[in-house]
Formats: C-alpha cells, sequence, structure tokens
C-alpha cells in the first residue's frame, strides 16, 4: 500500500499568517471584538501606569493582552507560562498576536491588575446587599432564637421577637462597606426588653445582654426573592435545569474547577472572563459565525461596559448592557 509522504523539513515554502486562519475562525472574532472596545473607557490599567515600567523597551499594547486571554480561556489555558510557549508555537496565537510574544511576567500583571475592567466588561453583574443579623450565631443565639423567627411589621417598621418583645428602630440609616465597590444602607432594631427577658441566654451572645438586628436598605427585594422561589418551586426546579448545566459544562468539560488568582476582587474578575467566553462560544453556536461577526460589525459598544451597578452616594445607577444581538439567547 502506499504511503502518504509529507514535506521535507529542509523544503523551503511561502506563505502567509493570513492564509494559515480560517475564515470563520475564532480568534477573527477575538480580534474584531477586541478592536471594537475603548480600552480606556472600560477601566483597563496599562501595564505602563506602574513606576518600575516606565522605563526601558516598548511595551506591549493593552489590547494584544486582552485578546490572548479571551483566546486562553476560550480553549482552557490560564497558566502565564504555558501562554507565553503558546505565543510561541501556536500559529492561531501567532496570528492573533501578530507574531508578538509577550513574557510570562506581563502576561500574570495584565490579568492581576485588571481584575476590575474585566468583571465590568465581561460579565452581567447586579449587586443586591442580603440582609445582615448582629450576634445571629451558634455560639450566641440558638437556632429557635435567629432572626428568621422573628415577625417583621413593615407598617409600623418594628420586630417582633420569638417572646413577644418589639424591637424598633431610630430610624438612623448606617453604612456597611464589603469591599471598595460594594457598600449599602442598613437600620438597627433593637428593644429594652432584653435585660428581664427569661431566655436572654438563648436569644443574644453580646457582653451588655441585649439582641441587635440589622435590616438592609434591600431586605425587602430579598425578601420578596425569597418568597418567590419559595411559592414556585417547579419553577425554580427549571431555572436550575437551564442554569446549572453551563457550570457543569465549566467545571466538567472545560476543567475550570478551581482558580488561578487569590483574592474575592481578583477572582471574580477571573471569573467574569470564563462567563465571557462561555457566551462568546454560545452565541456562536446559536447565531453561527458569519452572522455574529456582521451583527458585531454594527454593534456599538456602551461604556461602562456589561450590565453593572455604579455606586453613586447612596444609590446603584444600571447601566445599558452590551447587546451584540437583538435575539433572546438563553445562555
Amino acid at each position: 500500500m502506499p504511503i502518504i509522504n509529507g514535506l521535507g523539513r529542509h523544503q523551503l515554502t511561502f506563505s502567509s499568517l493570513e492564509a494559515a486562519i480560517a475564515t470563520d475562525n475564532d480568534v477573527r472574532f477575538i480580534d474584531a471584538f477586541v478592536e471594537k472596545l475603548d480600552l480606556q473607557q472600560l477601566g483597563v490599567r496599562s501595564l505602563t501606569s506602574s513606576d518600575k515600567k516606565k522605563e526601558g523597551r516598548s511595551s506591549f499594547s493593552d489590547s494584544l493582552f486582552l485578546k490572548l486571554y479571551l483566546y486562553a480561556y476560550l480553549n482552557g489555558i490560564r497558566s502565564s507560562r504555558k501562554l507565553k510557549r503558546e505565543a510561541i508555537r501556536n500559529i492561531e496565537l501567532q496570528w492573533l498576536l501578530q507574531g508578538l510574544h509577550p513574557n510570562y511576567h506581563s502576561i500574570a500583571d495584565f490579568r492581576k491588575i485588571n481584575a476590575k475592567a474585566l468583571q465590568s466588561g465581561g460579565r452581567n453583574r447586579t449587586n443586591v446587599a442580603q440582609q445582615e443579623v448582629v450576634n445571629s450565631n451558634t455560639k450566641g443565639t440558638q437556632p429557635d432564637y435567629m432572626v428568621q423567627h422573628f415577625v417583621y411589621d413593615e407598617a409600623s417598621d418594628t420586630y417582633t421577637c420569638s417572646a413577644g418583645q418589639t424591637l424598633r428602630t431610630t430610624g438612623r440609616l448606617h453604612r456597611k462597606k464589603r469591599d471598595n465597590d460594594v457598600s449599602y444602607q442598613f437600620k438597627k432594631y433593637r428593644t429594652g426588653s432584653c435585660q428581664s427577658c427569661a431566655v436572654q441566654h438563648l436569644c443574644t451572645g453580646r457582653h451588655d445582654g441585649r439582641r441587635e438586628i440589622e435590616r438592609s436598605e434591600y431586605a425587602a427585594y430579598v425578601e420578596k426573592n425569597k418568597e418567590n422561589y419559595e411559592s414556585n418551586p417547579a419553577l425554580y426546579r427549571q431555572r436550575q435545569e437551564i442554569n446549572e448545566h453551563i457550570f457543569g459544562t465549566i467545571k466538567r468539560q472545560w476543567n475550570l474547577y478551581y482558580t488561578h488568582l487569590r483574592g474575592l476582587k481578583k477572582v471574580n474578575g477571573e471569573v467574569a472572563l470564563i462567563m465571557l467566553v462561555y457566551n462568546m462560544k454560545r452565541v456562536r453556536n446559536i447565531l453561527g459565525f458569519d452572522n455574529l461577526m456582521e451583527k458585531l460589525h454594527q454593534w456599538i459598544p456602551k461604556y461602562p461596559g456589561g450590565t453593572i451597578f455604579i455606586q453613586k452616594r447612596h444609590h446603584f445607577l444600571p447601566c445599558k448592557p452590551f447587546n451584540i444581538s437583538e435575539e433572546k439567547i438563553c445562555a
């Protein structure tokens, strides 16, 4: 039987990177998508912004690193050292990066310092601060006296405890800050009857013997959401069937069951990047490559990116999402 022979290794050939990449290759979408974005308006921090990068040779563009990371997460490559090697030997990355191959330090630093920008531009995000309870724990509070057993009356803005006492608020709003981006207001509810209460030792572990409840300004929305899914178990089950497969695909098929970065802000940025490339792949499968590219060319980005909530004083103002397609897509 005849044997198929390959090219001689010393044979001189002439070709371009453009000719080596298929017209419907994902790298073409990544390139067009990033070129549509104004990275400065998205809040992308350049590596040259740090003092140690202000001297020396010319730097790589920020768009190059974003393209590299979109390709990387789309193909399950997250190590900066592996990305450096892929940029040298991978023909698709050679096309996408135009033959450049940054060192792994620069690759890692870009992801590390741009966690917030990746989160803003890469995923839809809604910040709803949940109700916080003071001293509602197993050490100071027994299960029968946890906050869920207190009855809230909206008309009088009071809580009634398990012993029948009423906790009132002065109406003063306090502020609680969780991180650099999320904070919310809350009111405190107290009663003067704790000192003489027969079940005080079961209800609170505070040193002054008093029970205190904090009610977030968003508590009504949290309670309404809880009521909705408890009253519609079948619908909630359907939602799980629709959405949970996303995380199964990401964790099992893509093997992305852990994060490379540490710290809440950096992890949120990395997760947003994962969700972005999932949505990119999902939209491509639904619309097809040609239709997707056509809609991308017509798309005008909105800044700040994604559906995010920007804190301004005591309010969260919604921004319009990126819509590269008017079709409803269930991802």
